[in-house]
C-alpha cells in the first residue's frame, strides 16, 4: 500500500441552504494503493460527500484534495473513474452492446477507431466480460451489466475509482464476484478504489480502509 495520498478530506463541512448541516467536520484519507469504504445508512451524508469529491458542489468549510491538489484547482479528471449510483438502471434500456457502451467513454477524448475498439475490449476482458462485448446490454443479468459498467468506469485506465452504491439491486450471488473484481483491480492494476454503500455489515471484509459516517460525522476509521 502506498505512502502517498490519493484522496484527502480535511474538516470538510457543507449544507444546503438553511437546514441542518449535512456534513461536519469530516476528516478522512485514501492512500494510494487503497481499497477504502465509506459507509453509513442512507441520509447520513454519503453521496454529498462524493458529489464534493466530484467538485459538483463545494465545500462551506474545510477542504477536499486529490492527488495533492485543492479540488477547487483539480483538472486532471483522466486520473479519476467514477461509477454512478443507479447505473444499472439507466444501462438496462440502452440500446447498445457492452463494447460499444464502454468505447463511448472514450470519445470525449478524441480517441477513435481501433484504438478505441482495442481499449473497450481491453476494459471488458479486465472485468471477465470480454466474451460478451456484442451482447445488448438489455440481454445480460445485472451482475454482467455491472461489470461492463465498472469496465466503462476503468476504459480510461485512471488512478482512483470512486464507486457510489455499486452492489445496489446486484444479486447476492454477483456481489462476491464483483468485489474479488475490485480487490484485483488494486492488487494487480495497482488502482485505488473509494466505494460508499449503505452496507454495514460482511460485504466490507475486502477493504483496507473503512470509515464509518454518521448524521454527517466520522465516527469510526479502521
Amino acid at each position: 500500500m502506498g505512502c502517498e495520498s490519493a484522496l484527502e478530506a480535511v474538516g470538510v463541512s457543507f449544507g444546503y441552504g438553511s437546514q441542518q448541516p449535512v456534513l461536519r467536520d469530516v476528516s478522512f484519507s485514501v492512500k494510494k494503493g487503497d481499497f477504502a469504504i465509506l459507509c453509513g445508512i442512507n441520509g447520513a451524508g454519503k453521496s454529498t460527500m462524493m458529489r464534493l469529491i466530484l467538485g459538483e458542489i463545494v465545500p462551506l468549510g474545510g477542504s477536499i484534495r486529490l492527488f495533492s491538489e485543492d479540488i477547487r484547482r483539480f483538472r486532471a479528471w483522466n486520473r479519476v473513474g467514477y461509477l454512478p449510483q443507479r447505473s444499472l438502471v439507466r444501462s438496462s434500456g440502452i440500446p447498445a452492446t457492452a463494447e460499444e457502451l464502454v468505447a463511448g467513454m472514450l470519445y470525449r477524448r478524441g480517441i477513435r477507431g481501433r484504438e478505441r475498439k482495442e481499449k473497450a475490449l481491453g476494459a471488458l476482458s479486465v472485468v471477465g466480460m470480454g466474451d460478451y462485448s456484442n451482447r445488448l446490454m438489455g440481454n445480460l443479468s445485472v451482475g454482467q451489466q455491472q461489470k461492463v459498467m465498472i469496465a466503462r468506469a476503468i476504459v480510461g485506465d485512471p488512478e482512483i475509482l470512486l464507486l457510489d452504491e455499486p452492489t445496489a439491486g446486484v444479486d447476492i450471488q454477483s456481489i462476491q464476484s464483483i468485489y474479488d473484481l475490485f480487490s484485483q483491480l488494486v492488487t494487480k492494476r495497482g488502482i485505488t478504489l473509494l466505494m460508499i454503500t449503505h452496507d454495514t455489515g460482511r460485504e466490507l471484509a475486502p477493504a483496507s480502509r473503512t470509515f464509518h459516517l454518521e448524521n454527517g460525522v466520522i465516527y469510526d476509521q479502521f
